[in-house]
């Protein structure tokens, strides 16, 4: 996946989701927000 950079609106989107009902089962978890930038 070519990502050059992530945008911030790319971690408001995660926690937008994170605050939402449809990760109301979602608890105690490191959400990483970097396209896999870690991964090589």
């Amino acid at each position: 996946m070519p990502v050059p950079v992530v945008e911030p609106t790319d971690v408001s989107d995660a926690v937008a989701w994170l605050v939402s009902d449809e990760a109301k089962f979602v608890t105690v978890v490191t959400l990483p927000v970097e396209a896999g930038f870690l991964v090589k």
